[in-house]
């Protein structure tokens, strides 16, 4: 039986936290902007990667492109000094490029300490940094209104190196998911329809249980920080099968609260006919951070 974790995350805000205040940096001129969809995000990625003779830094939140992994992949093997950190979900996300560069013996490392490690950035031989809204993958590229800046700057690279240092610091090493590297390949080809079909059920999913998530009001300030983790598995008619807690809050009532708003939005769609196993499992994160 094929299984497949997804971690949808919620989007309720309770509290406002006020941004630090950022240091002056001299006025930067030496940058190039890219917009998606279609706008050659990722093949302005893939160029400054194949420039790299040093060191790529890598911080992401999403990380599913094909062509960018590969890029990645091809300056490890002439030599470069290839570091990355991924958000928690993409521990147990299937179609992650988490495992593929873990296998192909790139350090990775799951930074588990924010609700969202949601940096898109990499810093490339200590002096360009790409940032920006745009995640690295192919929905980011084809379907998303993403943003993408290369910026050519040394002082810059050097506060980027700094703030990824910091990460890195609290960051669990990645041990991969325990398959042949063989195995763990084949997901990260571009041309399947099933990432986009799988994504699509997903936010359908998550859209039906966000409807039915609600915290009192009376309660919403006793509940900010905490965070429940509920494992879903549905057949493939729709149907859940089986539900179970994968991480109480310590809180009962959020607890419950997570149970019901889920029991309340079944029934759920059928999964997708190209997913070919019989069950799919997934994972649902609430935080109301």
């Amino acid at each position: 039986m094929k299984r497949l974790f997804f971690f949808l995350l919620s989007t309720l805000f309770l509290t406002f936290t006020p941004c630090i205040i950022a240091q002056e940096i001299p006025a930067i001129c030496n940058c190039q902007v890219y917009f998606s969809p279609h706008g050659g995000c990722t093949d302005a990625v893939i160029r400054e990667l194949n420039k790299a003779q040093i060191t790529i830094l890598v911080q992401a939140y999403t990380f599913t492109s094909a062509p960018i992994a590969k890029a990645l992949l091809n300056a490890h093997k002439r030599g470069v000094k290839v570091e990355v950190i991924l958000d928690k979900s993409q521990k147990t996300q299937k179609y992650s490029s988490a495992t593929f560069l873990y296998n192909q013996g790139i350090p990775v490392k799951i930074d588990a300490k924010h609700a969202i490690a949601h940096n898109k950035v990499m810093i490339i031989d200590g002096e360009t940094v790409i940032t920006g809204s745009f995640n690295f993958t192919k929905a980011a590229e084809e379907n998303n209104a993403e943003n993408l800046l290369i910026i050519h700057d040394k002082k810059l690279a050097e506060r980027y190196i700094k703030n990824w240092e910091e990460h890195e610091r609290h960051s669990e090493v990645y041990e991969g998911r325990g398959e042949p590297k063989q195995v763990r390949i084949a997901p990260l080809r571009e041309s399947s329809p099933l990432e986009s079909k799988l994504n699509e059920y997903y936010n359908t999913l998550w859209g039906k249980i966000k409807e039915q998530w609600t915290i009192p009001e009376g309660v919403r300030k006793e509940m900010v920080g905490l965070e429940t983790i509920i494992a879903l598995k549905i057949n493939k008619y729709g149907k859940v099968q089986e539900m179970r807690y994968e991480k109480r809050s310590g809180n009962p009532q959020y607890d419950q609260i997570a149970w019901q708003a889920i029991k309340k939005a079944e029934p759920f769609p059928p999964i997708p006919d190209e997913f070919s196993a019989n069950t799919l499992e997934i994972g649902i994160r609430f935080h109301p951070d």
